[in-house]
């Protein structure tokens, strides 16, 4: 199965891809995160941090 990258490794390469942090959480909310989640309430990407 060759599935086309969900993002072309030029933009990487390229420093052309960006990405919108919306929000930085400690990794002992994510219950919280994946209820919001799944509730429609989360907007953006969330990072998890130690």
């Amino acid at each position: 199965m060759d599935e086309e990258p969900l993002v072309p490794p030029e933009r990487v390469d390229a420093g052309t891809l960006r990405i919108t942090v919306a929000d930085r959480r400690p990794l002992a909310d994510l219950p919280a995160v994946h209820e919001e989640a799944a509730s429609g309430r989360l907007v953006g990407k969330t990072v998890l941090t130690p």
